[in-house]
């Protein structure tokens, strides 16, 4: 028995982005806590597609050109953890999903794992990617071969908020 609950998509008060919103009513991704052991985590997740094409980069593996959408959406993802109040959780998290696909069924993880393992302050990183043969196809005809997990710590602020 895990002891743990978990809330997703839950209301929330956050410090505003916009200069003319200073702060207001926002939503936190995922809440999890547990009392037992006295712990609690508020993330902020966002998720990057990234097409995988016949363009190379480092190791020559195919990994595609633009990894700008995976930059772009840790920001977001540092951005909205730093958004929540400092009493929100006992820790607050950056979580950034990469979920690659490809209109072929073969692929190498290892050049596109390296880059999100390279992201700037990244905590952890997780993945898992199937045989081939057990790709997911989309409707559209893609192949979906896994998913990358990174994660970042946001520390609690200092301030009032």
């Amino acid at each position: 028995r895990a002891n743990w609950a978990a809330i997703e998509e839950f209301g929330t008060e956050k410090k505003g982005k916009r200069a003319a919103k200073a702060e207001g009513y926002g939503r936190c991704d995922l809440f999890l806590c547990s009392p037992r052991h006295r712990i609690e985590f508020a993330i902020e997740a966002k998720v990057a597609w990234q097409r995988l094409s016949d363009e190379s980069l480092d190791s020559g593996h195919k990994i595609g050109a633009d990894l700008e959408k995976i930059d772009q959406q840790w920001t977001h993802a540092w951005s909205d953890a730093g958004a929540l109040y400092k009493d929100e959780a006992d820790h607050r998290l950056a979580a950034l999903f990469v979920v690659p696909y490809a209109d072929q069924g073969e692929f190498d993880s290892s050049a596109l794992i390296g880059y999100v393992k390279r992201l700037p302050g990244i905590d952890a990183c997780a993945y898992y990617f199937c045989d081939a043969k057990d790709f997911l196809k989309g409707s559209s005809g893609h192949f979906y071969p896994g998913v990358i997990l990174a994660m970042r710590h946001r520390k609690r602020s200092t301030s009032d908020h």
